[in-house]
């Protein structure tokens, strides 16, 4: 466990780039989100001439039940000032059995602004390029502690970017074969599944909560994200639908239904434990049930995590095109007070 210091150095930083009286951006409910094709050059390191917080965050579920979560945020300015918090969450069965987190100055780490490319001590721990079917793909040589990952993504889905109204928030990989090793203790795992992997940039302030997560079937993938204001009040709700390998949309806010059917109270806030998601516009029809077989709560201080990992069922479909879906999912629930 990393010393509590840690956590309030971080928890500072973030706090920093949400109240800094430079920050002028304001959300709104009437924002909408317009992805966008995303290219190498978005999934870069950002340089920034003030405070703002940014994310690589990857996750991945392998063909014999385990499941990682990677994390790398920084706050920084001009590339110079600020950190790093690099973490790895390694999961059995949905069930947390190993983790580890390292903060490191944000000068210690070399980032291009051109690609991404991450490197410390001279040794790229994350990298993207295009394979040559120019398909997006990020290379993961990252260790904390006694944890090391070695995992290679490769899209297969079309990746996207838009305008948060509070930052840029874009998925390179909606959904991606991953393959590699994991390492514990000394001990190597040859692992393979499915991934996904986010980036957020130039982010100046968090939306107070937000229900975020993912959905995939043979020849469809949907990402969503309800971004709250408050309890009653939303931000902006980001739905974008990948179907084969180059086609997605952004579904509007009026077609979509996100019902809580049942929730849960766990560590001072309710939950979802089940939840019905639809979506219908043109051709795009999605009818989901989405339901909670773990939980594991982490906190930052004040800033406060449910990942989850849930069970999906239901059907997802594109004009003639009908997938069945059911399949593990990593979501994440998230509350700031």
């Amino acid at each position: 466990m990393p010393p509590p210091r840690i956590y309030q150095i971080t928890t500072c930083l973030i706090l920093l780039t949400i109240f800094s009286p430079t920050i002028t951006p304001h959300a709104n409910a009437e924002h909408v989100y317009l992805p966008e094709d995303i290219i190498t050059y978005d999934t870069a390191y950002n340089v920034t001439d003030h405070y703002a917080l940014q994310w690589w965050y990857l996750d991945a579920v392998f063909t014999n039940n385990d499941s990682i979560h990677l994390g790398i945020m920084t706050v920084g300015t001009h590339g110079r000032n600020g950190l790093y918090l690099l973490q790895i969450q390694f999961y059995e069965n949905g069930t947390l059995i190993h983790h580890a987190r390292r903060l490191v100055p944000l000068r210690c780490i070399t980032a291009s602004p051109d690609s991404l490319a991450l490197s410390l001590a001279g040794k790229d721990f994350l990298k993207g390029y295009l394979t040559d079917d120019q398909n997006m793909a990020v290379d993961v040589n990252l260790t904390v502690d006694d944890i090391s990952v070695n995992l290679t993504f490769i899209g297969e889905t079309k990746g996207w970017k838009g305008d948060t109204s509070l930052g840029m928030w874009g998925c390179p990989l909606p959904k991606a074969a991953v393959h590699g090793t994991i390492t514990i203790n000394d001990e190597p795992l040859t692992v393979a599944g499915t991934g996904y992997q986010e980036h957020g940039w130039d982010v100046q302030r968090l939306h107070r909560s937000w229900f975020w997560g993912k959905i995939a079937s043979d020849h469809m993938n949907l990402v969503f994200s309800q971004n709250m204001k408050n309890r009653h009040e939303e931000d902006v709700f980001v739905t974008v639908v990948n179907w084969g390998e180059d086609d997605y949309c952004g579904i509007d806010r009026a077609n979509i239904t996100l019902t809580p059917t049942l929730s849960v109270w766990d560590h001072g806030r309710r939950i979802p434990w089940e939840a019905v998601f639809k979506a219908d516009q043109g051709d795009i029809h999605i009818n989901v049930t989405i339901t909670v077989l773990t939980v594991d709560f982490s906190s930052i201080l004040v800033v406060n995590y449910w990942r989850l990992h849930t069970r999906v069922t239901g059907t997802m479909s594109c004009g003639d095109m009908t997938d069945l879906v059911d399949s593990i999912q990593i979501m994440e629930v998230f509350h700031f007070p």
